[in-house]
């Protein structure tokens, strides 16, 4: 026997029913889709040398290569673990073209009272790229 409970409950499946027919069918799965997103910005050298005399400046040119199809700005960040010995500067970020290289030109000073080092002791100097 039909209750008028068991009644409402069954109009509505059917209306659902009707809803999902209408709808375009029923449910068959889902697809699932994973997204890797690879860094573009690429450098070399990845490390260098430069050898100065006390007082004497060089630069060293690091190519910054750029993978992806939209400019990129590139934030660069200098420190030497010698202060009182050396300097180095760059410019505070670079623009990398899509899909080419920019020039990121590093300045290093070795001051005048630089004390000189041998193989074991060598200043370093630090260039953290970020984005």
């Amino acid at each position: 026997m039909l209750t008028k409970k068991k009644t409402a409950i069954l109009a509505l499946i059917l209306i659902a029913s009707v809803a999902i027919a209408f709808a375009g069918g029923y449910y068959l799965g889902q697809i699932v889709g994973h997204v890797v997103v690879k860094e573009p910005i690429t450098w070399t050298p990845t490390e260098f040398t430069v050898e100065l005399f006390a007082g004497e400046t060089k630069t060293q040119d690091i190519t910054v290569s750029n993978a992806a199809n939209v400019d990129l700005n590139v934030t660069v960040d200098v420190t030497v673990d010698s202060p009182e010995n050396i300097e180095a500067t760059a410019p505070p970020y670079i623009t990398v073209p899509a899909g080419a290289s920019a020039t990121l030109t590093i300045t290093i000073h070795a001051f005048d009272w630089a004390e000189p080092t041998t193989e074991e002791s060598i200043y370093t100097v630090f260039i953290n790229l970020s984005r």
